[in-house]
């Protein structure tokens, strides 16, 4: 009798287990989307690009700090065909010139569609000999509530672009 209240408290217990949702259901309710976008920036044009403060170490290196960049991406994705102003600083030590760079951004979709929608977040950025690389992340508002974004960059001006769609995003 004991063995097979024993073996029904078992069964009850994984029936329990199984029948849990689980932090997993969300996930496979999110879509991700992968595309290629260029960049450009539109410095020193734009009014609100600065070059901010410029110190020299005693390495020949520079810190930079409060600079402000406004790039533009191009998409397949009418999303992510944003202009973004970025505001950051170089973190010490100083490597050449502006890299590497730590800052934060803010995107608004050219689309009228997304009106009322934009991105923001971070960046971080590693200048290496041959290339940058930077890495965007950012959370959508307003008509882009309910999407997470990263973007890489790794070759001149071309982006590997991954948006996340949550569960609930009603486009």
């Amino acid at each position: 009798m004991k063995k097979q209240l024993f073996l029904l408290l078992i069964l009850l217990a994984f029936t329990v287990l199984f029948a849990a949702p689980t932090g997993t259901v969300a996930a496979d309710n999110e879509k991700h989307i992968y595309f290629t976008a260029t960049s450009t920036s539109l410095c020193p044009q734009d009014p609100r690009c600065t070059f901010g403060e410029w110190t020299a170490q005693p390495n020949g290196k520079f810190i930079v700090k409060g600079f402000v960049d406004v790039v533009h991406f191009i998409a397949p994705d009418p999303r992510w065909t944003a202009v973004c102003v970025m505001t950051g600083d170089t973190f010490p030590p100083g490597s050449s010139n502006a890299y590497p760079i730590m800052g934060s951004f803010v995107c608004t979709p050219d689309d009228p569609a997304y009106a009322g929608g934009w991105w923001e977040g971070t960046i971080t950025q590693v200048g290496q000999p041959d290339k940058w690389i930077n890495t965007w992340r950012a959370k959508g508002y307003g008509t882009l509530d309910g999407l997470l974004t990263i973007s890489r960059l790794s070759v001149s001006n071309i982006n590997e672009v991954e948006i996340i769609e949550l569960p609930g995003y009603q486009q």
